[in-house]
């Protein structure tokens, strides 16, 4: 991938998570320019990592990650809005949902150590105010992820997929893991 192309991804990426105001408008100015920042950054990240690819794959691998960034920061914003009156049950969907595509950005960024804290929300969801959660998942989503010990950054779950199916083998289900997702607003 030439620079021209590079830029010009960056800028589809730019373009789509800036225009879409479903990222954001349950969070202040501050809040929303924190979260574009880092999903910025991991738009920029996956555009690096799929540069020594040949075009079509590297094509496949950033569309994948540019989604799976987009719906992250897309289920930020809806866990914000909604935590603090959903129930038990809806809240640990809401939360199952994110780690999934935070795993799909990137494997690395939850930790065990996150799943206590996210259980944290849950539990203490009504007593918590939306600064809190987001200052809470933000938190999370910061923290370098840790390399494996052979120095190699892991696959996204969206470049596994993609090998996947390229290899001609079975991948999850989607339309059985679209169905539990809480009501995401269809994109335009």
């Amino acid at each position: 991938m030439n620079d021209r192309e590079k830029e010009a991804r960056l800028r589809q990426a730019s373009e789509r998570l800036y225009a879409d105001s479903r990222l954001r408008d349950a969070l202040t100015d501050k809040q929303a320019e924190q979260l574009l920042a880092w999903g910025f950054e991991q738009v920029e990240h996956g555009v690096e990592h799929t540069q020594t690819r040949p075009a079509a794959e590297g094509t496949a691998v950033f569309e994948g990650q540019l989604e799976a960034v987009h719906k992250a920061l897309r289920l930020v914003n809806q866990i914000v809005a909604q935590l603090p009156e959903a129930s038990e049950g809806r809240s640990r969907e809401y939360v199952t949902q994110l780690v999934d595509a935070l795993c799909e950005v990137d494997a690395r960024i939850v930790q065990v150590n996150d799943m206590l804290v996210l259980e944290e929300l849950v539990v203490q969801r009504e007593a918590l105010s939306p600064v809190d959660i987001f200052q809470r998942l933000l938190e999370i989503m910061r923290k370098q992820p840790e390399e494996d010990s052979t120095g190699e950054e892991p696959a996204t779950g969206v470049e596994k997929n993609v090998t996947e199916e390229e290899q001609g083998l079975a991948v999850a289900n989607e339309a059985g893991a679209d169905s539990a997702e809480f009501h995401l607003e269809e994109e335009e």
